[in-house]
C-alpha cells in the first residue's frame, strides 16, 4: 500500500530530519473541475477521526466531546471538531487527532485515526444536486443545513454533507479518483445539455 505521507530529508545543522508531508488520494497533480455551473475542488486537509462508543458510555462521550452525538443523518459543532453521522454506532470527528482524542476518550469509544482513509472535496454551482442525483440514490435536495448521510456515489460509498449551497463530499480513498472522474464526466453532461462549455 502507498503511503499517505511524502517523506523526504531536510537539514538542519549537522542532522538530516523527515519531512513529513500529506499526499493527495487524487494525487499531486489534481486540480478542481469546473463544467458549467459546477465545481469539485479539494477541500484543505484536516485530521479525521473514526468514533464508535462502547455500549451504554454515549452520553460520557458527548459529555467529554462538548457536544452531544449527532443523530443519524445530522452534524455538531464543538470547539475542536466537526462531529459527523457516519453510519450506525459510528461518527467521524473533522479536525480532530486521533492521538490527541485518544487519552481523552479512554474506556468511552474506540478510537480510530482515518485521516488518510478519506478524501474530501466540495461541490458547489447551481447544478451540483443535479450533478448528485445521476450518481446517488439519495436526494440530495433533502439535505437540511447540519445535515451529514452516508450513501453511495458512483457505485462507491461516501459521506455527504450539506455546505452552503454546496455538498461536502467524503470518499474513500482506494475509490476517490473513480467518483471523482464520474462525477466529472456528470457535471460535464450537463453542461453539454444546457449548452454551457464543458470546461
Amino acid at each position: 500500500m502507498r503511503s499517505a505521507r511524502r517523506i523526504s530529508w531536510i537539514r538542519r545543522g549537522r542532522d538530516c530530519v523527515a519531512d513529513l508531508r500529506h499526499l493527495s488520494p487524487l494525487g499531486p497533480g489534481f486540480a478542481a473541475l469546473q463544467a458549467g455551473r459546477c465545481t469539485l475542488a479539494e477541500r484543505p486537509w484536516r485530521a479525521k477521526t473514526g468514533l464508535r462508543p462502547f455500549r451504554g458510555r454515549a452520553a460520557a462521550l458527548s459529555e467529554v466531546l462538548g457536544a452531544p452525538l449527532p443523530v443519524p443523518q445530522g452534524r455538531a459543532e464543538t470547539a475542536q471538531a466537526t462531529l459527523l453521522w457516519a453510519g450506525r454506532g459510528a461518527w467521524l470527528a473533522l479536525g480532530a487527532e486521533a492521538g490527541a482524542l485518544a487519552p481523552r476518550l479512554h474506556g468511552l469509544a474506540g478510537v480510530t485515526d482515518e485521516t488518510d482513509a478519506w478524501a474530501e472535496l466540495l461541490l458547489t454551482g447551481p447544478d451540483a444536486e443535479a450533478v448528485l442525483a445521476r450518481l446517488c440514490p439519495l436526494d440530495a435536495r433533502g439535505l437540511g443545513p447540519a445535515a451529514s448521510a452516508p450513501t453511495e456515489l458512483a457505485h462507491s460509498r461516501a459521506l455527504l454533507t450539506r455546505e452552503g449551497a454546496g455538498f461536502g463530499l467524503l470518499l474513500p480513498r482506494s475509490s476517490a479518483a473513480w467518483t471523482v472522474h464520474e462525477i466529472g464526466a456528470a457535471m460535464r453532461s450537463i453542461a453539454a445539455q444546457q449548452g454551457l462549455t464543458p470546461g
